[in-house]
């Protein structure tokens, strides 16, 4: 049998349990994007993973192989969500993320730009300076070599900024 064929023949295989697993998906996704997205890349690695084995794999192993791709890959999106939600939210993470950490603060307080800069204005200058620089996007050691310091001095004053500037946006919060 010819690699084309072959590969029309577990294409064919693998689209004929394609509205099966469409309504798979659409249970666990509950949103039609989602879920044709799920089942194509579902499909695809089903492709991928059966292209050099012969013969074709027997129905059951699909339906079974399919079943446990559909899941995983479900789970491990949730997983990359929530972590993403995570990054979102600490401007630590945000960082390691690529987001900009003023963002990420002004994010995660839900306030503007405007509150988030009076109420930095309120540290004291070497946490203003620390803030400044990592809102620049500098790394911690950039940020420990520019002011002199070390590598944890830069987390434990970024750790007591957050903290800090939490409580001053909630004072500000309840105020306005």
């Amino acid at each position: 049998m010819s690699i084309a064929s072959r590969g029309h023949r577990l294409g064919e295989l693998a689209m004929q349990h394609r509205g099966w697993l469409m309504s798979q998906a659409l249970k666990l996704c509950r949103n039609e994007t989602d879920a044709e997205d799920l089942v194509q890349e579902t499909l695809l690695r089903f492709v991928k993973a059966f292209e050099d084995r012969e013969p074709l794999p027997e129905r059951s192993t699909c339906v079974s192989w399919l079943t446990n791709t559909l899941s995983n890959l479900f789970y491990s999106q949730c997983r990359k969500q929530q972590v993403r939600k995570q990054h979102a939210s600490d401007p630590v993470l945000a960082e390691r993320a690529g987001l900009a950490p003023e963002q990420g603060v002004a994010s995660e307080f839900n306030v503007p730009p405007e509150q988030l800069a009076r109420a930095v204005s309120q540290l004291s200058p070497e946490k203003q300076a620390t803030f400044e620089l990592y809102g620049k996007g500098k790394k911690y050691r950039e940020i420990a070599s520019a002011l002199g310091i070390q590598v944890g001095t830069v987390s434990k004053r970024l750790h007591d900024i957050r903290v800090q500037l939490g409580k001053l946006l909630r004072t500000n919060d309840k105020v306005n």
